[in-house]
């Protein structure tokens, strides 16, 4: 299972992420003190839909989260089971001890207010609010805007920001400052060791990157690599190494291959959808 998109409610004592078991994403919450993993929602199809944007609401009862991956330029939304109704990308509440799941409008970059009455999202590059508690129909908060070069739905994102700071929605994240500096202490940590034992392994990049989402979806390949290098060079030799050389690069060369194999595929009978390659 990969876990990504972790949120807190630190004054509630709660944790929220999406976990991907074989492509079946799901939402998991955590409650202090014990912090034990519990599956809230219940999708139990690897559909290809990305669940992103998971918010607390006010006092972390509620959860709001957008289920729908973007759209491409066509404006479609992905569906690589090709689904004969199609899907879309909504905005979802779920109570967050578990039970009620309630879709509330289509759209994306959904904003909870303070009070936890109303979500605001984009629709289409305009700004709609909807009832986030009681039954309601979306209403559009925003004119049309005119067309610019300006990138429309990045201003209606920064507007919803912007009325967020206004209405002192953020205060500060002092958990997230904390991991911060610790983070710096560490890397300042890596590089006077690197200075006093040049020959360490250990890289402050190295550590900066780990959390990437591309290098823990490659790490296993990475050491795969590392592993036979290292013993062919150790048993082998160099000229061992270098009369294998081939044979990896061949390996390199037939994952490229698969990759364009399955691009022109896609392009030829999935215009528009596409498939993932991998879990990148």
């Amino acid at each position: 299972p990969f876990p990504t998109g972790l949120v807190a409610a630190p004054n509630h004592g709660k944790l929220a992420w999406v976990q991907n078991a074989e492509g079946k994403r799901n939402i998991w919450v955590a409650l202090a003190p014990g912090y034990e993993a519990r599956q809230l929602t219940q999708y139990d199809a690897d559909d290809g839909q990305e669940i992103t944007g998971l918010q607390f609401g006010p006092g972390a009862n509620h959860i709001v989260f957008v289920r729908g991956g973007a759209p491409n330029r066509e404006g479609e939304i992905p569906n690589p089971r090709s689904e004969p109704d199609g899907t879309e990308r909504s905005i979802w509440i779920l109570s967050a001890a578990g039970g009620e799941l309630r879709e509330l409008a289509e759209g994306s970059a959904a904003e909870i207010s303070p009070d936890g009455e109303t979500v605001a999202f984009v629709r289409s590059d305009q700004i709609w609010t909807v009832p986030a508690v009681d039954e309601g129909e979306p209403k559009q908060l925003s004119q049309p805007m005119a067309e610019s070069s300006v990138d429309r739905f990045s201003i209606g994102v920064w507007l919803l920001t912007a009325n967020r700071i206004r209405d002192n929605a953020f205060g500060t994240d002092w958990m997230r400052l904390g991991w911060l500096g610790f983070g710096a202490i560490f890397t300042l940590g890596l590089y006077a060791l690197r200075y006093r034992f040049p020959g360490i392994a250990l890289h402050p990049i190295g550590f900066a990157i780990s959390a990437s989402d591309v290098l823990r979806s490659g790490i296993s390949s990475i050491f795969i690599v590392w592993l036979s290098k290292t013993l062919i060079l150790r048993f082998g030799g160099l000229e061992s190494y270098r009369r294998n050389t081939p044979l990896f690069m061949g390996f390199m060369v037939g994952f490229l291959a698969a990759i364009a194999c399955g691009a022109i595929a896609d392009f030829i009978w999935f215009p528009g959808q596409g498939h993932k390659i991998n879990g990148w």
